[in-house]
């Protein structure tokens, strides 16, 4: 849901938060800035992540970082690479081409460590065979030869590496959250030779120079140390925010209560404090608001009614009496999330968590409250509960509005209130691409011992195949309009620059992503039609115009040569896509001519 954000600066602001109450916990490192890719979306952990674009991850990430480091605490990032399968993590081998290593996979970790992370955490799965928390090429010649790292790198805790001269050869630096190939295996290592005393000399020196730089931070940072009151209205905030508005046919939302005097709330989901994962991602906040609690705040002169849904033909018959049917549909910790395995092969009832390997659409039960309304009605609103995408053609046809609130926090309750009366406008933007089918998502075996992932995923995988996302990249509606006008690009100092005119044309104040995709002309090498490069949220107040500008590194168009094992920048010219999601039809295109001396 922070993701869905795109807004770099409340990120920091919550990188600021979690500083201070790690503080407040006695705690020095937060170990939860993970921006692997989802390389497809049915991937457990995908609700730890900010979503499917490098660019994204990269930016979110790195602000992220930046507030963590602003008051002392150390910031890890994780997990270092291609983790994004979650039931074979411990014993899948990835492997990928080098130039989706290096454009796809790598570079938001590298925006990362620019960004000043202290700390990497190794990934359970192997890549090209080596064990991450084991991998010479990964952790020596990429993270700190090429990269500069200077922090020092752990591992996944508990199974990160399996050997000790392995992994500390291998650029491992600390064995999290036990010692049990390091300490007196490490000592024994070094005495048969296995490991050199300057291996552990750099180790050593690696953990405490972060640490002494991260207590230096902390003596010279002026800790507000706000009271959990300013917390909870960040996490409000964030919640308002990240909410996302997919349809809203005939203006169904925001709720007039001046018509609407009954009200329908049906499904499980909408009584229930879900905020996420029980895995190692879980959070214990003092209090939840669930989404039914949140909407009886906003229903004074209205009839609340609640059904969980067991009855689908009770549900009907509810429905047709009611002036608002308001259905929360989705998934919790039990449907995906970091897997924890039954005690058993015996009992696979008990499994948590995990891929989301039997598809990525509603369960049952929710598709048969949806549908048994459909007969009935067509104005429905649904509202989406989720870590990871959920694919909605078989139902969208008989919904009037859908919204994602994915797992929207301890205060997200309050903020889906809010939106569906009107109170907060929408202008959360969806982090991944909804494709038509999952036929249109990269090939995936949850189950695999070996898997090789494309160059292609996500929204460019869509429009390398020529389909159409049912909801794109970066889509998000509003209860106003914006229009755009006077695009431009043009070179300046070594960087793609571009500029549009926002106006907001609507009835009421709303805040737009704006966003710039990239391509590169006549290039050598087989690309993208374009890639998210840029982005910025803007507030426009009613019919305010504003010129939002935009750039980024001409290197960062460059590719990268396998021949040549560098990354090569064309001057062939670059299209420039400005506007307001990744589908062609939503962006204005501008060509900037060749590089001239």
């Amino acid at each position: 849901m922070r993701g869905a954000t795109f807004d770099p600066e409340l990120e920091e602001c919550v990188g600021e938060a979690i500083a201070e109450e790690t503080l407040a916990c006695g705690g020095n490192l937060f170990g939860g800035i993970c921006v692997n890719i989802p390389y497809h979306p049915g991937w457990g952990r995908s609700q730890e992540s900010y979503g499917e674009d490098p660019c994204l991850l990269g930016e979110m990430g790195a602000a992220l970082i930046r507030g963590v480091r602003k008051y002392g605490v150390m910031a890890c990032v994780k997990h270092f690479a291609f983790n994004s399968m979650e039931n074979a993590r411990f014993k899948v081998s990835v492997s990928c081409g080098k130039r989706a290593e290096r454009e796809v996979f790598l570079p938001h970790f590298q925006k990362c460590i620019d960004a000043g992370a202290d700390a990497v955490m190794t990934a359970y799965n192997s890549y090209d065979g080596v064990a991450c928390g084991h991998h010479d090429y990964l952790l020596n010649q990429v993270l700190k030869g090429e990269w500069d790292f200077d922090g020092f790198v752990m591992s996944d805790f508990i199974w990160g590496i399996q050997d000790t001269a392995a992994a500390m050869n291998g650029g491992l630096d600390m064995e999290m959250p036990v010692t049990k190939y390091y300490g007196e295996n490490l000592l024994t290592a070094v005495k048969e030779g296995l490991v050199s005393e300057d291996r552990i000399d750099e180790a050593a020196l690696r953990i405490v120079r972060t640490l002494l730089a991260s207590e230096d931070r902390r003596k010279k940072a002026a800790i507000q140390n706000r009271d959990r009151g300013e917390h909870s209205s960040l996490a409000l905030r964030r919640a308002r925010e990240g909410i996302t508005l997919l349809k809203n046919e005939k203006e169904i939302l925001p709720v007039n209560k001046t018509y609407k005097k009954r009200m329908l709330v049906l499904g499980e989901l909408a009584d229930r404090e879900n905020i996420g994962d029980h895995g190692s991602s879980q959070v214990y906040p003092p209090y939840v608001i669930t989404p039914l609690r949140g909407i009886a705040r906003m229903t004074e002169g209205m009839e609340l009614i609640y059904y969980t849904g067991e009855s689908a033909r009770h549900c009907r018959r509810l429905a047709k009496d009611a002036d608002v049917v308001i259905v929360f549909a989705g998934n919790d910790y039990l449907d995906e999330g970091e897997h924890v395995a039954a005690d058993s092969e015996e009992k696979p009832s008990q499994k948590m968590g995990g891929d989301r390997v039997c598809g990525l659409g509603l369960n049952e039960r929710d598709r048969r409250i949806i549908e048994a309304i459909g007969t009935v009605r067509t104005d429905t609103v649904v509202v989406l509960i989720c870590g990871g995408m959920i694919t909605v053609h078989e139902w969208e046809d008989k919904t009037g509005a859908i919204l994602i609130a994915y797992y929207p926090g301890m205060e997200g309750g309050a903020a889906l209130g809010e939106v569906l009366f009107g109170k907060v406008n929408p202008g959360g933007k969806l982090p991944f691409a909804i494709p038509e089918t999952e036929e249109d998502l990269p090939e995936i075996d949850w189950n695999a011992a070996q898997i090789r992932y494309g160059y292609y995923h996500g929204y460019t995988l869509l429009h390398r195949m020529g389909k159409k996302a049912l909801y794109p990249f970066g889509f998000g509606l509003s209860y106003t309009c914006f229009q755009m006008q006077e695009p431009k690009a043009w070179l300046e100092n070594s960087r793609i620059c571009a500029s549009v005119s926002v106006q907001n044309t609507g009835r009421r104040a709303g805040e737009a992503v704006i966003q710039m995709y990239v391509g590169v002309k006549d290039s050598c090498a087989e690309r993208p039609e374009y890639v998210l490069k840029a982005f910025q949220r803007v507030h426009l107040s009613k019919k305010q115009r504003i010129t939002v500008m935009l750039s980024c590194n001409i290197e960062d168009t460059a590719y990268y040569d396998e021949e040549k094992q560098t990354f090569v920048t064309e001057d062939t010219g670059w299209m420039v896509y400005i506007g307001s999601s990744s589908a062609r039809e939503d962006l204005y295109e501008v060509e900037i001519k060749m590089v001239t001396q």
